[in-house]
């Protein structure tokens, strides 16, 4: 990921061979996730909400129309890929008609709480 170059000057590190400045997060920096999100939320906040939701590298697109949820993935898509980013698509999956996602069961009635998680208490 890029670093905005305004806040280049922020990762200067000074060395015996002469004061570096990164371009790119490396990752294992200890804001990282937190930069990212920052990062995913603001390339897609066209698109927040409206039939799409982000957390860190976990994008859910919902819509009822199959032919309404193409076209929304490829405007994802496209937007990942002006950007610079990919998808492992080994880790995608498309056209579900429910999902598992951080202690919810999203399906088409809507949002539930998955009870599995809810047992442990």
């Amino acid at each position: 990921m890029l670093i905005e170059p305004f806040d280049v000057w922020n990762t200067a590190l000074k060395s015996k061979e002469g004061l570096f400045k990164l371009l790119v997060m490396p990752f294992g920096l200890t804001n990282s996730p937190t930069i990212f999100m920052i990062f995913m939320d603001k390339i897609l906040r066209p698109f927040t909400n409206a039939f799409m939701v982000v957390y860190l590298d976990d994008i859910l697109i919902f819509i009822h129309s199959l032919e309404k949820h193409l076209h929304h993935t490829r405007q994802v898509i496209k937007t990942l890929r002006q950007h610079k980013l990919c998808a492992n698509l080994d880790k995608c999956t498309f056209s579900m008609t429910w999902v598992q996602y951080l202690g919810y069961i999203i399906d088409e009635q809507g949002v539930h709480v998955d009870l599995a998680k809810i047992q442990f208490v």
